[in-house]
């Protein structure tokens, strides 16, 4: 028989506390899961979406100028959200879904020597993601330019330069007509129709032109034409509303092409207009003898590092030669409808220049992030 007071076995309550001790431990690291570990791996899934939807913008412009300028429909797609994995043991957002929409139309106004003046309605159009942790502005086609709004953390980023106003001075517009929104996380497409109906050809002499754009002057517009360009171009700010200013150009009959598109339908007939501003009708709806060519191009980059593969296939025409200017010097560093494991910093401007048959170019510039 013991001495004193017998407390009893404790070792039972020790292995009580070592079992609470170790939920607590499981339940810290559950919960930094959650608030940190998932949204880092969904802001990466959705980082990934922002690149491959940029490509799809890229195609979609792309498809713009080809329906008008080649009187061929087309039908691009753009993959408007992103969904997560499933996770055991933590729970996601909802998917990220995306709208792509277009704005209010706005007139082209176009006013010739004689004072007569032409109104065509535009739109543009903004792709907005929904996203829970990556921080991304809407991205914005207008007037051949496809740029990224981040004006609430600095300024704006072109993602493809403008080609309204050409090498030979000769200004394209390209009108984007009928209202259009969709949203969701799936793909979806956007049927482009040219119009068939409608000229100008009252027009003569030397032509007026205000277009419609979000992009003021300091933002973009003073410099982004090549200094020997004659169009005078100039902007007004707030002409037609407040943040909606109005593009001047200045040109001559012989060198305006003007185009229309519609989203879902084509365009309607009293509005719609061909390039043939100034020329009576060919019976060829105005169209030029040869169809030039548009340089577009996608890319992707390896990870972190400075390895970009170039993808020039989404251009449109009879391309005879493809030419890389990496930096955007005047120097042809690559040749070819693809580049892999370009050695490509972040920021670098890259330029492909594109050649038909018959000798006509086009060119596009990027900035590769």
């Amino acid at each position: 028989m013991r001495d004193g007071l017998d407390l009893g076995d404790d070792r039972g309550v020790s292995a009580v506390i070592g079992f609470i001790f170790i939920f607590a431990i499981l339940m810290i690291l559950l919960s930094v899961n959650q608030a940190q570990v998932v949204p880092a791996e969904n802001e990466q899934i959705e980082y990934q979406h922002f690149e491959d939807v940029r490509n799809d913008l890229v195609d979609l412009r792309s498809a713009i100028s080809t329906a008008g300028q080649n009187d061929v429909s087309q039908f691009p797609t753009v993959k408007l959200g992103t969904a997560y994995p499933p996770r055991v043991l933590a729970v996601n957002p909802p998917p990220a879904s995306g709208t792509l929409r277009t704005s209010e139309a706005y007139n082209i106004t176009i006013t010739d020597e004689t004072g007569t003046t032409v109104e065509i309605p535009t739109r543009f159009l903004e792709y907005q993601p929904g996203y829970h942790e990556f921080q991304s502005g809407p991205t914005w086609y207008e007037n051949s330019v496809l740029y990224l709004d981040e004006s609430q953390r600095g300024g704006i980023v072109i993602i493809e330069e403008q080609n309204l106003v050409t090498d030979d001075n000769t200004v394209r517009i390209t009108a984007l007509q009928n209202d259009f929104r969709r949203s969701g996380t799936g793909r979806v497409t956007v049927e482009l129709y040219p119009t068939q109906a409608g000229d100008l050809s009252e027009l003569t002499g030397e032509l007026e032109i205000a277009i419609p754009t979000q992009l003021s002057g300091d933002t973009y517009w003073d410099e982004a034409f090549d200094d020997d360009v004659t169009v005078n171009p100039t902007v007004t700010p707030d002409w037609y509303e407040s943040g909606v200013h109005a593009l001047n150009l200045t040109v001559e009959t012989d060198n305006l092409e003007i185009n229309t598109v519609g989203i879902e339908s084509e365009p309607d007939a009293g509005n719609g207009a061909k390039q043939n501003v100034g020329v009576p009708d060919s019976g060829n709806n105005g169209q030029p003898d040869e169809d030039l060519p548009i340089a577009s191009f996608a890319y992707t980059r390896k990870g972190s590092s400075d390895q970009v593969d170039l993808d020039g296939s989404a251009s449109q025409g009879d391309i005879d030669t493809y030419e890389w200017d990496i930096g955007d010097d005047g120097d042809v560093d690559a040749t070819g409808q693809t580049v892999n494991k370009a050695d490509i910093p972040p920021e670098t401007d890259v330029r492909l220049i594109v050649t038909d048959s018959s000798g006509k170019s086009d060119s596009t510039v990027r900035n590769i992030p």
